[in-house]
């Protein structure tokens, strides 16, 4: 009896402690069975589930750059045009003159190499621009997004990039053993490496600090702009991570995939709990948001009468609604 008394209690402290989760996690079942109820036939099967481990790895990658920013206090809206950036300069890579005569994994691994470098560049000029100018993320990252999109757009001529390497390609069709496709298994690695980064150094400690009080932070003796760049550095490679699987599943780069994934991320954000004033927000949350928004998504594609216009509204409705729900509910403040 004491012992059930005593693994009672952990489990309300454990709630207590993060309810944000919690209620995410009951959300989520939610969505899962009214879906299966509706669509039993088309949701309840193993293609459809593999299909989902599939799709959703490549927005939430880069839901994760974007709660990077928002831990800071804003909001990053290029990651979209900085995935697509670094997918098309791998390609550029994988499918040149200079990959000819040498083995696959080389210019594969070359691709990836350009593209992180490529993300982290464009990272660093959004922290440049938030830091050193003075100039709100928003609206910062709305600009380098434009620039962004402009470069992709002028080195490709609005063109896609096709041809990649058929061991890369497969990439985003492979799966382990049936059960997990790759893309997965990229996005389970970003969710471990980012929580390990966040929960259990010291950087992830003063991130938090950082958005919770800035003056605080700075009077404290961290040093803001290290730490401002090294955010939005991060979240650049995971934008281009992001763009790698992307164009992967694609098979393909070019400078306007996936233009949709800027609102469902910033949603995907705000509903995992993160606090857009900064200093709170939680990995586990925002991975449990991904699969809710995935759920709906998959909802939404097996109505063919809903088409591209329809969903938009109800994209935007959605996140109207989370941020109506977040602030009633009062748990995105300072939950962490």
């Amino acid at each position: 009896m004491q012992k059930n008394n005593q693994n009672r209690n952990k489990m309300l402290m454990f709630y207590q402690k993060d309810k944000t989760f919690f209620q995410l996690v009951i959300i989520a079942v939610i969505v899962f069975a009214a879906v299966a109820f509706m669509k039993p036939e088309k949701f309840l099967t193993s293609e459809n589930m593999l299909s989902m481990l599939a799709q959703f790895p490549q927005f939430g990658i880069m839901t994760f750059s974007v709660m990077l920013a928002m831990l800071l206090g804003g909001i990053d809206l290029s990651v979209v045009a900085i995935a697509n950036l670094s997918s098309i300069t791998a390609a550029f890579i994988m499918t040149g003159s200079w990959g000819q005569g040498k083995s696959g994994t080389v210019v594969i691994l070359a691709g990836v190499a350009a593209a992180a470098l490529t993300g982290a560049a464009a990272g660093w000029i959004n922290g440049v621009v938030v830091y050193h100018f003075r100039v709100p993320a928003m609206l910062a990252t709305i600009g380098t997004a434009q620039v962004f999109q402009g470069i992709s757009i002028a080195v490709t001529q609005g063109k896609a990039i096709s041809g990649l390497p058929g061991a890369y390609s497969e990439i985003g069709r492979l799966d382990m053993g049936g059960v997990l496709p790759i893309p997965f298994l990229v996005f389970a690695i970003c969710v471990l490496a980012l929580s390990f980064l966040l929960n259990r150094t010291t950087f992830g400690s003063n991130i938090y600090m950082l958005g919770t009080n800035r003056k605080a932070a700075e009077y404290s003796g961290l040093k803001v702009r290290a730490y401002t760049l090294k955010v939005f550095i991060l979240g650049g490679i995971l934008a281009a991570v992001g763009g790698l699987v992307m164009m992967s599943r694609t098979n393909s780069a070019k400078a306007d995939y996936g233009d949709a994934y800027t609102l469902q991320c910033v949603m995907i954000a705000i509903l995992g709990g993160v606090d857009a004033e900064g200093g709170a927000g939680k990995v586990r949350g925002v991975a449990v948001a991904v699969l809710i928004v995935q759920f709906i998504a998959s909802a939404i594609n097996m109505f063919p009468a809903l088409n591209t216009y329809t969903k938009t509204l109800i994209w935007g409705l959605t996140l109207i609604v989370v941020m109506i729900w977040r602030m009633f509910s009062g748990a995105s403040h300072r939950n962490r």
